[in-house]
């Protein structure tokens, strides 16, 4: 248990800027994604939110580390 606190504390320090939430352009991924984003500003975290992304644009940003969270079906990700 200690471990996992001092993890958390760990990391949240390590994060210089606002957490990134990234969302498609569908309703079901505009809602996760605005959901997500009221849940960690709940929890005191800094947070920016991107929605109405394509597929490839999302994929291209996470991968280039634009986009920190985001809802994925594993179908799609594929």
């Amino acid at each position: 248990m200690t471990f996992g606190i001092f993890s958390l504390v760990m990391a949240s320090a390590a994060i210089a800027g606002p957490l990134v939430v990234g969302g498609k352009n569908f309703t079901e991924q505009l809602i996760l994604s605005s959901m997500t984003q009221q849940y960690l500003q709940s929890k005191g975290y800094s947070v920016e939110l991107k929605n109405g992304l394509g597929t490839t644009i999302m994929r291209q940003a996470i991968e280039s580390g634009q986009l920190d969270i985001v809802w994925e079906y594993t179908g799609s990700s594929l």
